[in-house]
């Protein structure tokens, strides 16, 4: 029988590898251990962490702040059957199926040297959210649909 060993793998010398590269104004190890409550490396340090409000801590507003609204806005809008709330789903689900359905046939054609399985689990993957997408895109289509948005309200 054959033993199996581990390969040996030889690393270079730590002064031959380059030294990391870091974003701008990101403080370095030995800045902030000798002044940790030095300003210019926590505000620094703050701009690439993930903020858990609408503020983060070196007082700049989140970006999520302007995205959420739009969806909670046509939520809203569904939920209350306004017109341009079904106009704009319908819409945006026929676009985003469409969003999804291009890369799952043009991965074939524009990548064909990607292995065989990677091209296969993104078509799957694709395929699967485009038509959970455009099964929201049918069901505002249906009659039924149409007329719970188009009906005339009553009692406002």
């Amino acid at each position: 029988m054959h033993e199996i060993t581990p390969a040996r793998v030889h690393l270079p010398h730590r002064s031959s590898l380059r030294p990391a590269i870091r974003p701008p104004g990101f403080a370095s190890r030995t800045a902030s251990s000798s002044s940790p409550s030095s300003s210019s490396s926590s505000s620094a340090c703050s701009r690439w962490k993930i903020s858990d409000s609408y503020f983060r801590h070196d007082h700049a507003i989140a970006r999520s702040l302007f995205v959420l609204p739009l969806p909670a806005a046509l939520f809203w809008g569904i939920c209350t059957r306004h017109r341009w709330a079904w106009w704009t789903t319908r819409i945006l689900a026929l676009l985003v199926a469409i969003l999804y359905a291009l890369p799952s046939i043009g991965i074939w054609f524009l990548y064909p040297h990607l292995p065989l399985g990677l091209r296969l689990w993104i078509t799957v993957v694709g395929a699967i959210l485009c038509a959970f997408v455009l099964s929201v895109h049918l069901a505002l289509g249906r009659p039924a649909a149409r007329t719970y948005f188009f009906a005339r309200k009553t009692g406002h």
